[in-house]
């Protein structure tokens, strides 16, 4: 499993997010569910250090998720992720990630609670799309994960909301659970979390988020190595039934970011 390392960075960019009405939606936190069906697409494609990659302009990663209320106050999401990896010269090879299928609350003290499985659907034999989906998106890493069934579980919380302003938090556990026999490849317990600041204006929101994963079961001598963080800053629509929006991110990982400068991202949510 990569190591995380702690960084203080202070970054001023503009990016781009997604909301449902009167709720803040999220750039890479779980999204909070309605009582209405909820189409989303995200795309995320790296911009790598090595600028003689050649890498093509839609190469990356993308994630459906489709959430439809089953009662008045719990819905149904399914998640497919899926990525595809292209260079000059080269056959493009592609695939689908670790599909995900759970259940959120909507609680009457405004938290939302999420439980839910990724199912190693992952082939393979798409190494090379598996590794750019890893090294693109790796907070949510259980996405493309190979042979690792996940249990997530999130709690949501608003803290402070008004026609200006949002502030969010999110945070909960992770196991993943192997699901082929080797000697290296134990049962891993995580801790992700987030925060993510929203300031509604009109047309447009500019949100901040700041996200991560803590490794708990792996030895790890220096502590601050069990940390594996990403910010991102945006802007996107406040009104309308369909609402696209762009978003750029930047890598707090130090064996990521010698890699992947930054990240690119598009995303539209529809409700119906």
């Amino acid at each position: 499993m990569k190591k995380g390392i702690v960084k203080a960075e202070c970054i001023l960019l503009c990016v781009a997010c997604v909301a449902l009405p009167l709720m803040s939606q999220t750039l890479m936190m779980q999204p909070r569910t309605g009582d209405k069906t909820t189409v989303g697409l995200r795309f995320l494609r790296p911009n790598f250090d090595v600028d003689e990659l050649g890498l093509s302009v839609l190469s990356g990663v993308y994630h459906l998720n489709v959430s439809a209320p089953v009662r008045e106050d719990v819905s149904l999401i399914c998640g497919l992720p899926f990525a595809t990896f292209k260079m000059e010269d080269m056959d493009t090879e592609q695939g689908i990630g670790n599909l995900f299928f759970g259940l959120q609350h909507r609680g009457s003290t405004g938290i939302y609670t999420t439980a839910g499985l990724y199912i190693p659907t992952i082939d393979d034999d798409e190494w090379l799309a598996s590794w750019l989906a890893l090294m693109t998106d790796y907070f949510d890493l259980y996405q493309f994960a190979p042979d690792i069934m996940t249990l997530y579980l999130n709690f949501a919380k608003t803290a402070a909301s008004d026609k200006q302003f949002d502030l969010n938090f999110e945070a909960g556990p992770i196991v993943w659970i192997p699901t082929k026999d080797q000697n290296d490849n134990d049962v891993e317990f995580l801790l992700h979390y987030g925060i993510a600041a929203v300031v509604h204006g009109s047309p447009v929101d500019l949100s901040v988020e700041f996200v991560g994963n803590m490794i708990i079961s792996e030895d790890i001598d220096d502590f601050s190595d069990r940390f594996m963080n990403v910010v991102t800053f945006g802007v996107s629509l406040s009104r309308g039934q369909v609402r696209p929006g762009l978003f750029y991110q930047i890598p707090m990982e130090e064996d990521i970011s010698e890699i992947v400068k930054s990240v690119l991202g598009i995303r539209i949510m529809a409700e119906f």
